[in-house]
């Protein structure tokens, strides 16, 4: 069994494509694993990776596993069994949710041609037990390939139950009994047995008994809300904001401030440290103003070609960013382009930025840790 120990990195991530395949020999791939099972506020978790159906296997550096998780501030061990199945025991004191994009591995495909997302799509990932952050064991589904049947069963089945009444259950025992009996149905059940629950009034939405000033009637639905002016940032559905027309991703007021004005920087590593794996680290403004964007849709992108970023903006002028790349980050250099909004001036100076963690491509410490900064600092016309 094949272990090794990785600390984290930040939430949604994207597939890379496979390398273009040399000759007859499978080049690895850089495969996201993703956990689809919707939980909350989980603080441990042991996850089964299923890939005996996915055409590939993890790519083994020394002997362990080439792999890397990309949650904010969890740690993980990978265990693989080497017959199709590689296990997650991961780590996040301070909770965090799925969906989520968990790790990437690199994996090599039984035969050139295979893509990343060709063997993404046929791996089968269980939560198979865990803790929240209040010590709760988790609810979780049945492992394994037949987990959607099982659980499409279970639904059906209830909904039978729901929908049955007394008198099919007596027409089925005497069914069962060989009974020539008229069905049972004939007779009317107990009135306990076939009422159904009366629902609660839904409760007015704030503003429903209010019309024009006057009180209306609480079964009256409330005005619609005049529409507002659309923003020409909100119009371009820029990738910043998730590259949805129409719509702006924002925890900050300097988001849809007309008067906030745009800077665009530049963070990067300022000493040579050799070839990174994976970075992480915090950015801290000084100052008014915030990052454009909110969480996973922060206005930022990576500038390190082929590798694997995910950005967080946590409000109040902070930034939590994550780099992976299993072929490495060379340094010094820049790493990452972010759009930052203020009213007042801004320069490089205000920003702190603080190295939360750095591996090496194996997954191993670094002699010296990386120092980073803003590099450049412009502001839109």
């Amino acid at each position: 069994m094949h272990r090794h120990s990785v600390t984290t990195f930040l939430g949604a991530v994207i597939v890379a494509a496979m390398a273009s395949a040399c000759g007859t020999k499978p080049e690895p791939a850089e495969v996201m694993i993703a956990l689809r099972e919707p939980q909350s506020s989980i603080s441990s978790a042991t996850i089964l990776v299923d890939y005996g159906q996915a055409e590939a296997k993890p790519l083994l550096r020394g002997g362990e596993v080439s792999c890397g998780v990309l949650v904010p501030n969890m740690t993980a061990d990978f265990s693989d069994d080497g017959q199709g199945r590689l296990t997650i025991h991961a780590r996040a004191p301070q909770g965090f949710s799925t969906p989520v994009d968990l790790a990437v591995c690199r994996m090599v495909p039984n035969s050139a041609g295979t893509s990343a997302e060709s063997i993404s799509a046929k791996l089968r990932v269980s939560l198979l037990e865990g803790a929240d952050t209040a010590g709760a064991a988790l609810v979780t589904q049945p492992a394994g390939g037949k987990a959607r049947e099982q659980r499409e069963d279970e639904i059906a089945a209830k909904h039978h139950a729901r929908s049955g009444s007394v008198g099919e259950a007596a027409e089925q025992a005497a069914a069962d009994q060989g009974s020539a009996a008229p069905p049972a149905a004939t007779a009317t059940p107990p009135a306990a047995a076939t009422a159904r629950p009366v629902p609660p009034a839904a409760k007015p939405a704030p503003g429903a008994l209010m019309q024009g000033g006057k009180e209306g009637s609480a079964a009256r639905a409330p005005e619609p809300e005049p529409e507002r002016e659309t923003l020409p940032e909100e119009q371009s559905g820029s990738r910043d904001r998730g590259g949805i027309p129409g719509k702006l991703d924002t925890n900050e007021d300097s988001d849809a401030d007309r008067a906030a004005r745009s800077y665009e920087i530049v963070i990067g590593v300022t000493n040579g440290v050799g070839v990174l794996g994976a970075l992480q680290f915090d950015v801290t403004h000084h100052g008014s103003g915030g990052f454009a964007g909110a969480g996973g849709s922060a206005g930022c992108r990576s500038l390190v070609q082929a590798a694997l970023a995910t950005f967080n903006d946590k409000g109040h002028g902070t930034l939590t960013g994550a780099l992976v790349d299993l072929d490495g980050i060379p340094t010094p250099g820049a790493v990452a382009s972010c759009t930052f909004k203020s009213r007042e001036a801004v320069n490089p100076s205000d920003f702190s930025i603080r190295v939360t963690d750095a591996t090496n491509p194996e997954v191993g410490k670094l002699a010296q840790n990386p120092q980073m900064a803003v590099l450049s600092l412009t502001a839109s016309e």
